[in-house]
Protein backbone atom coordinates (compact mmCIF):
# COMPACT_ATOMS: atom_id res chain seq x y z
CA UNK A 1 0.00 0.00 0.00
CA UNK A 2 0.68 3.48 -0.60
CA UNK A 3 2.12 5.05 2.79
CA UNK A 4 2.79 8.81 3.20
CA UNK A 5 6.57 8.57 3.14
CA UNK A 6 6.17 6.96 -0.41
CA UNK A 7 3.93 10.00 -1.84
CA UNK A 8 6.63 12.04 -0.43
CA UNK A 9 9.74 10.65 -1.79
CA UNK A 10 7.05 10.48 -5.56
CA UNK A 11 6.99 14.19 -4.45
CA UNK A 12 10.71 14.82 -4.20
CA UNK A 13 11.59 12.46 -7.53
CA UNK A 14 8.57 14.36 -9.64
CA UNK A 15 10.15 17.88 -8.40
CA UNK A 16 13.67 17.09 -9.23
CA UNK A 17 12.72 17.24 -12.67
CA UNK A 18 9.00 18.84 -13.36
CA UNK A 19 8.46 22.72 -14.24
CA UNK A 20 4.96 22.42 -14.40
CA UNK A 21 3.91 22.68 -10.44
CA UNK A 22 5.91 25.04 -7.60
CA UNK A 23 7.30 22.97 -5.35
CA UNK A 24 6.64 24.90 -1.95
CA UNK A 25 3.05 26.11 -3.31
CA UNK A 26 1.66 22.96 -4.90
CA UNK A 27 1.95 20.75 -1.70
CA UNK A 28 0.92 17.39 -0.54
CA UNK A 29 -2.16 19.30 1.61
CA UNK A 30 -2.97 21.91 -1.15
CA UNK A 31 -3.43 19.31 -3.88
CA UNK A 32 -5.44 16.74 -1.70
CA UNK A 33 -7.71 19.84 -0.80
CA UNK A 34 -7.57 21.60 -4.52
CA UNK A 35 -7.12 18.88 -6.92
CA UNK A 36 -7.66 15.45 -7.16
CA UNK A 37 -6.52 15.10 -11.08
CA UNK A 38 -3.17 17.34 -10.74
CA UNK A 39 -2.26 15.24 -7.56
CA UNK A 40 -3.03 11.86 -9.26
CA UNK A 41 -1.09 12.89 -12.45
CA UNK A 42 1.90 13.71 -10.12
CA UNK A 43 1.69 10.40 -8.60
CA UNK A 44 1.02 8.54 -11.56
CA UNK A 45 4.25 9.72 -13.94
CA UNK A 46 6.42 9.63 -10.30
CA UNK A 47 5.55 6.16 -9.61
CA UNK A 48 5.88 5.23 -13.70
CA UNK A 49 9.54 6.58 -12.95
CA UNK A 50 10.35 5.42 -9.93
CA UNK A 51 12.82 2.29 -9.39
CA UNK A 52 11.26 -0.40 -7.63
CA UNK A 53 14.51 0.19 -5.31
CA UNK A 54 12.87 3.58 -4.33
CA UNK A 55 9.47 2.36 -3.75
CA UNK A 56 8.33 -1.23 -3.35
CA UNK A 57 5.15 -1.68 -5.76
CA UNK A 58 5.46 0.88 -8.08
CA UNK A 59 4.30 -0.80 -11.22
CA UNK A 60 1.10 -1.79 -9.50
CA UNK A 61 0.81 1.95 -7.85
CA UNK A 62 1.47 3.56 -11.51
CA UNK A 63 -0.82 1.05 -13.45
CA UNK A 64 -3.46 1.79 -10.97
CA UNK A 65 -3.15 5.30 -11.02
CA UNK A 66 -3.29 5.80 -14.77
CA UNK A 67 -6.42 3.84 -15.00
CA UNK A 68 -8.11 6.25 -12.15
CA UNK A 69 -7.02 8.94 -14.20
CA UNK A 70 -8.51 7.32 -17.71
CA UNK A 71 -11.77 5.95 -16.63
CA UNK A 72 -12.69 8.30 -13.72
CA UNK A 73 -10.63 12.23 -14.16
CA UNK A 74 -10.48 12.84 -17.20
CA UNK A 75 -14.01 11.77 -18.13
CA UNK A 76 -15.29 13.88 -15.61
CA UNK A 77 -13.38 16.74 -16.52
CA UNK A 78 -14.79 16.22 -19.63
CA UNK A 79 -18.16 15.67 -19.56
CA UNK A 80 -18.58 18.54 -16.73
CA UNK A 81 -16.75 20.79 -18.52
CA UNK A 82 -14.63 21.72 -15.72
CA UNK A 83 -11.98 24.33 -15.88
CA UNK A 84 -8.95 25.41 -13.49
CA UNK A 85 -5.37 26.69 -13.67
CA UNK A 86 -4.57 23.32 -11.93
CA UNK A 87 -6.22 20.86 -14.26
CA UNK A 88 -4.10 22.71 -17.33
CA UNK A 89 -0.87 21.82 -15.28
CA UNK A 90 -2.06 18.58 -14.91
CA UNK A 91 -2.64 18.09 -18.61
CA UNK A 92 0.29 19.70 -19.63
CA UNK A 93 2.26 17.49 -17.04
CA UNK A 94 0.52 14.58 -18.64
CA UNK A 95 1.05 15.11 -22.26
CA UNK A 96 4.64 15.58 -21.32
CA UNK A 97 5.26 12.58 -19.48
CA UNK A 98 2.97 9.96 -22.29
CA UNK A 99 4.95 7.17 -23.28
CA UNK A 100 5.45 8.02 -27.57
CA UNK A 101 2.65 6.37 -29.37
CA UNK A 102 3.40 3.28 -31.77
CA UNK A 103 2.67 3.96 -35.06
CA UNK A 104 -0.75 4.18 -36.24
CA UNK A 105 -1.91 5.19 -32.81
CA UNK A 106 -2.66 8.44 -32.01
CA UNK A 107 -1.20 10.78 -30.39
CA UNK A 108 -2.53 11.82 -27.04
CA UNK A 109 -0.44 13.96 -26.08
CA UNK A 110 -0.83 16.87 -28.64
CA UNK A 111 -4.45 16.47 -28.11
CA UNK A 112 -3.88 16.68 -23.97
CA UNK A 113 -1.69 19.84 -25.29
CA UNK A 114 -4.31 21.21 -27.49
CA UNK A 115 -6.86 20.84 -24.69
CA UNK A 116 -4.76 22.64 -21.82
CA UNK A 117 -3.81 25.43 -25.09
CA UNK A 118 -8.19 25.76 -25.65
CA UNK A 119 -8.35 25.98 -21.73
CA UNK A 120 -5.79 28.78 -21.06
CA UNK A 121 -7.05 30.73 -23.89
CA UNK A 122 -10.31 30.87 -22.33
CA UNK A 123 -8.94 32.07 -19.04
CA UNK A 124 -7.38 34.73 -20.75
CA UNK A 125 -10.66 35.73 -22.52
CA UNK A 126 -12.11 35.40 -19.24
CA UNK A 127 -9.71 37.60 -17.45
CA UNK A 128 -9.87 40.59 -20.25
CA UNK A 129 -13.73 40.68 -19.90
CA UNK A 130 -13.28 40.77 -15.76
CA UNK A 131 -10.87 43.58 -16.01
CA UNK A 132 -13.02 45.70 -18.06
CA UNK A 133 -15.77 45.79 -16.19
Amino acid sequence: MLTHDDILSFWDNLANYAGFFHRQLHTLSYLQDHSTFLLSTILHISARHATKQEISGVDLISVVLERHILVNLWPRILMTNCRSVQICQAVMLWATYLPEPRPGEDDLGWSLFGHASEQVDRFSILHGLLTLV
